[in-house]
């Protein structure tokens, strides 16, 4: 990726997952209690400005309904992974959250997606795999084992794509919790939250602590949707060339999410 024109980048999907928010999403996982707590009429409206962004790019969306015993459930990504033509449904290692895959499971299936479920005591979170071009970063944290790792080697390898292990610091939930791609070429990541030595020579837009929220960005085509927690970050990617939309997301912040959570970009 080193030396990459700054003008590349993803190719827009041509669909995507997303599911809806549950009237018990005030009770998602969190690492601490929210305060104020998060508002589920507010979380809907800025769910819908997502997909309204999307519906006005092209994407066709595959909608996965809301689950109320599930109230982690718009956290999609977490409970698959696109790798090359396949889904691959992963099982998460937290117990509240495994029912999650079934929804998915169902909606992948009536939308004629080739799906593959991974079983424990595998475990892996979508939020831990950042895949640019043939290569899979997964991150190594709290939420994905080596046995969901070594599932993913398996399909990787037969899509003609690699893996590749990144350490994350203690605290750190995800791999994009930390680090996510604006473009093939120019990753967005929080200063010290993971081992960059994987990654190479590419160039990085570092994030200080206090915007750490900005860390989570979601490339779909030429733009670039960026969190309107973290302004010195959407700033930061402007000087650099790059076109953003501005996306609210502060309920889902509340819940340990962000922008990369919510939507699962389909080739």
């Amino acid at each position: 990726m080193a030396g990459a024109d700054s003008k590349v980048t993803f190719s827009m999907p041509t669909r995507a997952i997303l599911r809806g928010v549950p009237d018990t999403f005030d009770r998602a996982i969190s690492s601490k209690a929210p305060k104020p707590a998060i508002d589920v009429k507010r979380a809907r409206i800025q769910h819908q400005a997502i997909v309204e962004q999307l519906d006005m790019y092209g994407v066709d969306m595959i909608h996965v309904p809301s689950d109320p015993a599930l109230p982690d459930c718009p956290f999609v990504e977490d409970c698959c992974v696109s790798v090359g033509g396949t889904l691959l449904v992963t099982a998460s290692a937290v117990e509240s959250r495994r029912g999650e895959a079934a929804g998915v499971v169902a909606a992948a299936g009536a939308s004629a997606l080739r799906v593959e479920r991974m079983e424990p005591p595998a475990a892996l979170d979508g939020g831990d795999v950042l895949t640019i071009g043939d290569v899979l970063y997964v991150g190594l944290s709290s939420r994905t084992n080596e046995a969901g790792v070594a599932a993913l080697e398996r399909l990787a390898a037969r899509e003609g794509k690699r893996v590749v292990r990144v350490k994350l610091r203690d605290g750190v939930l995800h791999l994009k919790s930390a680090v996510t791609a604006a473009r093939p070429g120019l990753l967005v990541a929080v200063k010290g939250a993971f081992d960059a030595a994987p990654f190479g020579s590419v160039e990085f837009c570092w994030v200080e602590e206090r915007d750490r929220l900005g860390a989570n960005v979601l490339p779909i085509g030429s733009w670039i949707f960026v969190t309107s927690s973290a302004p010195r970050v959407e700033d930061e990617l402007r000087h650099r060339g790059c076109s953003t939309v501005q996306c609210e997301i502060t309920e889902f912040e509340k819940a340990d999410g962000g922008l990369s959570c919510l939507v699962v970009p389909l080739s």
